[in-house]
């Protein structure tokens, strides 16, 4: 699968919680989950692997970013200086999203804090 799949078949369901993942396409073909899963999921497709997931996040060449967007919190994938989400679906700059009623925090998610969300999912399915 490639970004543009993800792009054209990404439905948003909200989370009950903070359940981020790396989305799988479900039967139909559809990517289901909230504002991080799809930065998550983007990252991953971009990256090609796990490995270079992390090595990409830690590195900082990739980043989640937290924002508010029409006054809600938000999360967007920062990748080599272009901002994708799951609202806009195309690259911008953050300067084009900011004229979109994005708000970006000087917070975004550590590496760390990305690894624990993954955990607390992993282990609150069970």
């Amino acid at each position: 699968m490639d970004l543009r799949h993800l792009v054209d078949n990404f439905v948003y369901v909200k989370d009950r919680g903070e359940h981020w993942q790396i989305l799988t396409p479900g039967k139909r073909g559809k990517y289901r989950g909230d504002c991080e899963d799809f930065s998550l999921t983007a990252l991953y497709l971009l990256e090609g692997s796990l490995w270079n997931f992390w090595k990409a996040l830690l590195t900082r060449k990739a980043k989640i970013c937290f924002c508010k967007y029409k006054g809600a919190g938000h999360a967007v994938l920062r990748y080599e200086d272009r901002y994708i989400d799951n609202i806009q679906k195309s690259w911008n700059t953050k300067r084009e999203l900011e004229t979109k009623d994005y708000v970006f925090s000087k917070w975004s998610f550590m590496p760390y804090e990305v690894a624990l969300k993954f955990l607390f999912a992993l282990f609150s399915k069970r």
